[in-house]
C-alpha cells in the first residue's frame, strides 16, 4: 500500500525515498531545488509492462534525482503533479512536464 512520500509548504517540502530496504525523510527547501522533470515511461509490474509516468526531483542535496513512479504511488500521484507544479511556479524553479 503507498504511503504519502511528499508533503509541501510554501518554501520547503518533506520527500520520503527508498535507500536500501528502508524509506529516509529529506527537507529540501526550494533553493536546493534544481529542477522538477515529469516524463512518460514503461513500467514493469510483475509480468506485465505497461505505459506510465514518473517524477524526478533533481537537487544540490542527492547526486541522483528523487525519482517517483506513477503505479507504485498511484492513489497520491496526481496530487504529487499538481502540488509539484504549483510549488515550482511560485518558488520559481524549472518545472518540466512532458505528459502534456
Amino acid at each position: 500500500m503507498a504511503k504519502v512520500r511528499m508533503i509541501f509548504d510554501k518554501t520547503e517540502m518533506i520527500v520520503s525515498y527508498k535507500d536500501g530496504n528502508t524509506y529516509t525523510t529529506m527537507n529540501l527547501k526550494y533553493s536546493d531545488i534544481i529542477n522538477i522533470k515529469i516524463d512518460k515511461c514503461i513500467e514493469g509490474k510483475l509480468f506485465f509492462k505497461k505505459d506510465s509516468e514518473r517524477i524526478d526531483i533533481t537537487t544540490r542535496k542527492r547526486e541522483q534525482p528523487f525519482t517517483y513512479f506513477k503505479l507504485a504511488e498511484s492513489p497520491y500521484f496526481d496530487g504529487y503533479k499538481k502540488d509539484l507544479e504549483d510549488f515550482a511556479n511560485h518558488n520559481r524553479i524549472t518545472f518540466y512536464n512532458y505528459t502534456k
